[in-house]
């Protein structure tokens, strides 16, 4: 029974942190007199669990394809 219970809440925060991803996918860095940063994180990341059951995203993996962008935008 608690494997079960297990598995169920590493499910649980599975989807809890990839709504977090989703949330965080495209935001303001810096806002400035003349223009914005803003990033976008990619669409194609890896989600693991550590020993302790924390969640943490990989991304990159040295293609340019899979890299956070970052974009100056002028008002």
């Amino acid at each position: 029974m608690d494997i079960l219970l297990e598995d169920e809440n590493k499910e649980k925060l599975i989807k809890k942190a990839k709504t977090i991803y989703k949330g965080l996918k495209r935001g303001v860095i810096h806002k400035g007199h003349f223009g914005k940063i803003v990033y976008e994180l990619p669409d194609d990341y890896d989600l693991q669990l550590d020993i302790n059951d924390d969640a943490f995203i990989k991304l990159g993996d040295n293609k340019s394809d899979n890299a956070v962008r970052f974009y100056f935008v002028i008002y």
